[in-house]
């Protein structure tokens, strides 16, 4: 179920993110700037409409969905959010054993905890990733089964869905960074517009919907090409650290662990 646009029920003060990589801002500024995100930018988007806005952000990188909600739940109600994000499930739809009746159970357990808390929730449906990275084309059944999980268990908690799924701008590789696990700069602005545009703030529009302006098709070798060294530089090395055991987020913490105002971005 996706919700239209609607005005916000009440000013917001406390937005709480929870949730893995894509949430800390990988593919969106790096180790040294620091990430910046989508979680990052919708809170600018709602500090410049609620300047008392407080914000925390709950994610680590490499997190499954139970891990999710067994670190972050917690945490997250703790901060007494009126305002939360959650967005897993990615980590998992990726690793053998992937089961999207387990992986939506954890998403719900989460959407039916903040909500009953008082807490407005927001969540995504994933795109086709087989179109982003042609050698997880044999994963579009998991991605719409979770996908529509994702949309019954937000259906059933009133949870505000921002459906990607069906745009074609999701799949576009300028959404997209090297890695292709990464939403890149423009991704990041996308999905955070359009969960201002999904809350109805001042300013927002359905504009974040809207296909990139067509570029021309790369050539057989140029393609060959940079699959190859996407395989080496990326899927290689994720590979590598599933078989030792291993997770890009071992080691690391909440990215934003407590409420703090929110300190507008200076464009480049």
């Amino acid at each position: 179920m996706t919700h239209n646009a609607e005005p916000p029920p009440r000013a917001f003060t406390r937005y709480v993110a929870l949730g893995d990589s894509q949430t800390e801002g990988l593919g969106d500024g790096d180790e040294i700037r620091g990430y910046r995100g989508l979680a990052d930018r919708l809170a600018e988007h709602l500090a410049a409409v609620f300047p008392d806005l407080h914000y925390a952000n709950l994610s680590v990188r490499g997190r499954l969905a139970s891990q999710v909600l067994a670190e972050q739940l917690p945490a997250a109600l703790a901060l007494r959010p009126d305002l939360a994000t959650v967005i897993a499930g990615m980590n998992d739809l990726i690793r053998p054993g992937f089961d999207a009746d387990t992986v939506a159970a954890s998403l719900e357990e989460m959407f039916a905890a903040l909500t009953a808390s008082g807490t407005h929730v927001l969540t995504v449906t994933f795109p086709d990733i087989g179109k982003i990275a042609p050698l997880a084309r044999p994963l579009l059944p998991r991605v719409l089964a979770l996908n529509e999980r994702v949309r019954e268990a937000a259906a059933r908690h009133d949870v505000t869905v921002v459906d990607t799924f069906p745009h074609a701008f999701a799949t576009d590789v300028r959404m997209w960074s090297a890695d292709r696990l990464h939403a890149s700069p423009l991704g990041h602005a996308r999905i955070a517009a359009a969960f201002a545009h999904a809350l109805g703030l001042p300013g927002s529009d359905d504009t974040w919907s809207a296909p990139l302006v067509p570029i021309a098709p790369r050539g057989r070798l140029r393609t060959a090409g940079t699959e190859v060294r996407w395989v080496a530089g990326f899927a290689g090395p994720w590979i590598y650290r599933r078989i030792r055991g291993r997770s890009s987020g071992d080691g690391r913490s909440a990215k934003r662990p407590d409420l703090a105002p929110v300190l507008l971005y200076a464009e480049d």
